[in-house]
């Protein structure tokens, strides 16, 4: 769920380029993120389509809306429809929180 590099990776690039700005923003990204931020929509994906890596979950996902059979009236499409909204206001508070703004 987060393609994200990890954070260590990015300050020791801030560190070795000593590039203040790239510094910056990664102590920014740092203090969005948050160690457990997708485990709920893990969990919620796992008990859909049972254990397996995120990618795996994501793309089951994603083929169960392109084949439109999730119905958006009823409860099922509804939680799926709030899963996804809960996904992409994440990575956007990680990725880009100016666009929530």
């Amino acid at each position: 769920m987060r393609d994200l590099p990890d954070i260590e990776a990015i300050l020791a690039l801030a560190v070795e380029s000593r590039d203040a700005a790239l510094a910056a923003r990664a102590r920014a990204i740092a203090e969005r993120e948050r160690p457990n931020a997708f485990a709920a929509m893990r969990a919620a994906l796992e008990i859909r389509y049972g254990p397996a890596p995120d990618f795996s979950l994501l793309a089951r996902l994603a083929a169960e809306v392109r084949a439109g059979r999730l119905d958006p009236l009823t409860p099922e499409g509804q939680a799926v429809e709030r899963l996804l909204w809960a996904l992409t206001v994440q990575k956007l508070r990680e990725c880009n929180p100016d666009f929530l703004l």
